[in-house]
């Protein structure tokens, strides 16, 4: 994905919004009703908070700060086009006139229009990189209150209750879809995907502030044969502790992932290299320690050296590798030890 489509896309989404704010406005200075004037006007200054997270959003991805999103932004952006001319055509109608049923109608078109996938997906990902409060946090909110003035109005048309059960089925199902996107089912922990995608966020913040970034990638030693002898509901109970043992060795800062199979990813922000070979030892130690379900399980670590990021795709790459080499540095010599050096 390309900086000028990330851009693209993120100017779609502001343009979509910028629109919607600009109906519910017109909506609420036409409206002779308190409450509908009231209810159109909070919904304007909701979609305005949305309009500045996008506007931050887009400052970043000038300056080339945002991370990869999606897998096929190409299509994305084709989607996210299409719906920000058809936002604005909407724009063209004389809404000042429309009826309450239509004034709805509108609405709901709307907010269709920004229930795409690619705003919630971009909600989920990119919400570490912006200081500004992500639009996930409250738009359940913003849905349920639209929904809650249909229920006032639904004598109008039957159609109204149709229109309320598929915009909170449509938000609940993108929501699902991209936290599912990025999390390991079976641990709780973020997947590969997800690692990457908030890796490459924590380098751009480290890069900008020039903190130095840390990796280590942890294997359990002799999974296979615990799978083998044990069977895989068993290895699956060692995954989930040893992942459980991880997340209460780490600080609050740090990100730990199930990387695949047996092989977990920790990136540590902010970290010299005395610690992090302290804190590599302390892992090591925190789950060599324990015993699940009668099994004792040991792992091999791998850290990578501290470095300022300067080009965050090489680094990232960079600080993989040289983890994920000293790891069967560690295996090789012996298992259940750290290696931070070649």
């Amino acid at each position: 994905m390309t900086n000028t489509e990330i851009s693209s896309i993120i100017a779609n989404c502001l343009s979509i919004d910028s629109n919607a704010a600009e109906a519910y406005q017109r909506l609420a200075d036409a409206a002779d009703d308190p409450q509908l004037r009231d209810f159109w006007n909070q919904m304007a200054g909701e979609e305005t908070t949305h309009i500045d997270y996008w506007k931050t959003l887009a400052a970043l991805a000038n300056r080339s700060s945002l991370p990869q999103v999606f897998d096929e932004p190409a299509t994305v952006l084709d989607e996210l086009t299409h719906l920000a001319d058809k936002s604005r055509t909407l724009l063209e109608e004389p809404i000042e006139n429309l009826g309450l049923k239509d004034a709805f109608i509108l609405a709901y078109r709307l907010e269709f229009f920004m229930l795409h996938p690619a705003f919630e997906t971009l909600f989920h990902a990119l919400r570490s990189s912006t200081s500004n409060k992500s639009p996930e946090d409250e738009y359940e909110e913003h849905v349920d209150r639209f929904i809650a003035m249909l229920s006032i109005y639904d004598h109008l048309t039957p159609e109204f209750q149709l229109i309320s059960e598929t915009l909170k089925r449509l938000w609940k199902e993108n929501k699902k879809l991209a936290h599912q996107a990025m999390k390991d089912p079976l641990t709780g922990l973020f997947n590969r995907r997800g690692f990457l995608q908030i890796s490459e966020q924590l380098l751009y913040v480290a890069r900008r502030g020039r903190n130095t970034i840390c990796l280590l990638m942890i294997d359990i030693d002799d999974f296979k044969a615990i799978n083998d002898s044990l069977g895989h509901l068993q290895g699956d109970s060692v995954l989930k502790g040893v992942a459980d043992r991880l997340v209460g060795a780490i600080r609050a800062s740090d990100v730990v992932a199930r990387f695949g199979g047996e092989e977990f990813v920790v990136l540590l922000f902010a970290t010299g290299s005395e610690s992090i070979a302290a804190l590599a030892e302390k892992i090591r130690n925190t789950v060599s320690g324990d015993e699940f379900d009668g099994n004792r399980v040991t792992v091999s670590v791998g850290a990578s050296n501290c470095i300022v990021p300067t080009d965050v795709d090489r680094d990232l790459r960079h600080l993989i590798r040289t983890a994920d080499r000293r790891m069967y540095l560690a295996k090789a010599a012996g298992k259940n030890r750290v290696v931070h050096s070649d």
